[in-house]
Formats: C-alpha cells, structure tokens, sequence
C-alpha cells in the first residue's frame, strides 16, 4: 500500500511525504506539510487528507 495525498492547490495525486507501507501504523490524528511535485505548493495536511492506493495493477 502506498500512501497517496492530493495538492490542495492544483489537485494533483501524489506520493506522501510521509510514505508508509503498512496501513495498520496510520492511526493517529495529526498534520503535516506535504510539498506538491507538480506546482511546488506547500499544504497543511491531515489524516482525512491521506489515502491508501495498493500497488497491484
């Protein structure tokens, strides 16, 4: 599982920061500054921000 979040400026999915390969580590409320790929924006993000995406095609 890859943990995905979307530009709040351009809404561009991409990779977190914050990558974690275990779904189950991901339970506490808090918020992080995600820095976008695409435009460079910089976000506050929190836990509803997040999703996972597996990684099979």
């Amino acid at each position: 599982m890859t943990l995905m979040v979307k530009c709040k400026q351009c809404d561009f999915e991409h990779i977190s920061n914050l990558y974690r390969k275990d779904e189950h580590t991901f339970h506490k409320h808090f918020s992080n500054n995600e820095s976008c790929p695409n435009c460079g924006h910089v976000s506050k993000c929190n836990t509803l921000d997040y999703n996972f995406k597996s990684n099979l095609k």
